[in-house]
């Protein structure tokens, strides 16, 4: 059986939008359920999900648990504010849609995001 190739025009307007990038200062509207992608330059280095983006995106910002929150934590203001973006697009249903929205960026730069260590939740 031949590899099958996922099908990114499903999400193709979501996905364009997740490609996008807003200065790391930006925030999306509080309690906004949806997935959300952090950059480092033009490249996705994690792409999670939240019922509440704004939180979310705060906990990784000042937290340590994920591999991700630790490469944030060590980069000074400068730093984020040059190379780090962040981009989301609201979506109720983003529990069952985000390994969606990583093998979409995967396939769109040509690599897996490297924060990423689980292909994310699917219902």
């Amino acid at each position: 059986m031949g590899k099958t190739s996922f099908p990114i025009n499903i999400l193709q307007g979501s996905l364009k939008l997740l490609m996008t990038s807003l200065p790391w200062t930006s925030r999306p509207p509080s309690r906004v359920p949806g997935i959300y992608a952090i950059k480092r330059g033009k490249t996705v280095i994690y792409v999670g999900r939240s019922k509440n983006i704004r939180k979310r995106l705060t906990q990784h910002f000042s937290g340590k648990s994920q591999p991700v929150d630790k490469f944030l934590r060590g980069k000074s203001k400068r730093y984020k504010k040059q190379y780090i973006k962040l981009a989301w697009v609201k979506n109720k249903k983003q529990r069952c849609n985000e390994h969606r929205y990583i093998k979409g960026v995967k396939q769109l730069q040509k690599k897996h995001p490297v924060y990423n260590m689980k292909p994310g939740s699917s219902c």
